[in-house]
């Protein structure tokens, strides 16, 4: 089997990278920063980009860095995560590679504080979830020509990543500062409401799950994150526990309008990955 990872020197890209070439299987990189890729400029795919016959299936992985800079990002937003995974899910149906895996986001979610279900209703307030919006959509019109499988992550962590909710809150606790909480309804104290709820996902739970798609008959489209939600103030709990610092905790006057848990029901159909839970999976930062 040979697997396309197309933005593979990412933080998800370099897992599922390691991970396919674990389990022995083929593996062509395809990266911006190995040349071979988008233009790191435009987000734009750069031409004479083309795909062997004997690739198997295609994972896109690559996200814009300006997909939260409004209109300033815009262009580059939407080349990246819409019109470039089209173009290059196209070559890969004429190059006659069976299967294609779209990595979208959990966030394409509208506020809720319900678990989130993969026919739950879509958001395109910001520039991040419209550009994968589009995707999906967009990418829905190939499915007359190869086996296509959108994938939902919602919050990833793992070793070396950075500038995301779980790292953000080690160098918290790391500091000295206080983690703020976000109640559900103004009134409730943190004893009450630890901040938002969150699905995490250990980024090699989620290489694996993404692989399986690759290799296997899958839906198209579903959520995946472990089926633990915790909140800030369990998540920071278990950071400083490893830490050996225990983490301050402020209460936000402002309340909350949402929380980002997923349904997984789907995914436990699905797919034979399993999940760490948080309390173990977040060991591995400190290793």
């Amino acid at each position: 089997m040979k697997v396309l990872v197309f933005g593979s020197r990412g933080f998800l890209g370099r897992c599922v990278t390691r991970r396919a070439q674990k389990a022995g299987i083929d593996v062509e990189e395809v990266s911006s920063s190995l040349g071979n890729g988008l233009d790191p400029e435009t987000g734009l795919l750069r031409k004479g980009f083309n795909i062997s016959s004997d690739t198997s299936a295609v994972i896109y992985l690559s996200q814009s860095p300006h997909s939260n800079e409004g209109a300033d990002g815009l262009q580059h937003a939407i080349a990246v995560n819409a019109f470039a995974p089209v173009q290059v899910a196209a070559i890969a149906a004429k190059a006659g590679a069976a299967r294609f895996v779209y990595i979208s986001t959990g966030t394409v979610y509208g506020p809720s504080f319900s678990p989130l279900g993969e026919s739950s209703p879509l958001r395109r307030d910001s520039l991040y979830a419209l550009s994968k919006v589009h995707a999906e959509e967009s990418l829905s019109l190939l499915r007359n020509r190869l086996n296509l499988t959108v994938v939902r992550p919602f919050a990833l962590y793992g070793p070396g990543q950075s500038n995301r909710l779980v790292p953000k809150l080690a160098e918290s606790i790391r500091q000295g500062r206080k983690v703020t909480l976000q109640p559900r309804a103004a009134g409730q104290s943190d004893s009450e409401d630890g901040g938002m709820r969150i699905s995490l996902c250990h980024v090699e739970d989620a290489a694996n799950a993404i692989l399986s798609f690759a290799a296997n008959d899958a839906p198209a489209c579903v959520n995946l994150a472990s089926p633990e939600a915790l909140s800030i103030m369990q998540i920071a709990q278990s950071l400083g526990e490893q830490m050996g610092k225990a983490p301050e905790f402020h209460v936000d006057a402002q309340s909350r309008t949402h929380d980002l848990v997923a349904d997984t029901h789907l995914l436990s159909t699905c797919c034979p990955a399993e999940f760490r839970p948080f309390s173990e999976g977040v060991k591995s930062l400190f290793n």
